[in-house]
């Protein structure tokens, strides 16, 4: 596949540093679905095809308290 036939719409999930960054600051597939715009399986299947494990489960301050898991 020749780069000019890829999928420019969601450009960043071809990237794994960017996509290892959206890991990152996001956590979690669905956040970044959101923010990238697409689908959660889109992104899941971009982790799989780079390797890139999910951090697991990143809840927010108040559900932390919540289960008291401070």
């Amino acid at each position: 596949m020749t780069p000019e036939h890829k999928n420019t719409k969601y450009a960043v999930l071809h990237d794994k540093a960017a996509l290892e960054e959206l890991m990152r600051s996001c956590g979690t597939p669905t956040r970044i679905a959101k923010r990238v715009g697409c689908g959660r399986s889109t992104v899941v299947g971009a982790l799989k095809k780079f390797g890139i494990k999910c951090a697991g489960y990143v809840a927010d301050e108040r559900t932390r308290e919540r289960l008291r898991l401070n």
